[in-house]
Order: structure tokens, then C-alpha cells, then sequence
């Protein structure tokens, strides 16, 4: 389930580099629908900031699983 939603937003982080280029170059849109879109993309990129924090990882010695919080 984490590969799918990590290659979602693989495609998320490509529309914003198109998005943020295009920005730069001419004015932004006042589409409201664009607005919330950037909003909800935002989001997603929030939630996995979030789930990174979360999953657990290798060790990179014994590459044992830790899932301890610390």
C-alpha cells in the first residue's frame, strides 16, 4: 500500500515542478478549481511527510526491521 501511494506522489511532486515553473513564469491562475487542487496536492505531500515519520526501517549494520518510535 506505501509503494502505491509513494509512486501517487511521485506524480504529485511532477505536477508541482510544472506547476511551479509555470507560476514563476506567468501569473498564477485564480481558477478556484486550481486553487483547491493545489490545496489537496499540499495535503498529500503533508501525509507523507507524516507516514514517513512513521514506517519503520532497516538498520544499516545488522539490517534489522526498527519500528520503535525513538
Amino acid at each position: 500500500m506505501k509503494a502505491i501511494f509513494d509512486v501517487f506522489v511521485l506524480f504529485l511532486v511532477g505536477y508541482s515542478c510544472v506547476t511551479s515553473m509555470f507560476y514563476a513564469a506567468f501569473t498564477p491562475s485564480n481558477s478556484h478549481f486550481v486553487k483547491i487542487f493545489d490545496y489537496v496536492v499540499e495535503f498529500f505531500f503533508w501525509v507523507d511527510l507524516a507516514m514517513n515519520f512513521l514506517q519503520s526501517f532497516k538498520h544499516p549494520e545488522t539490517y534489522e526491521t526498527i519500528t520503535d518510535f525513538k
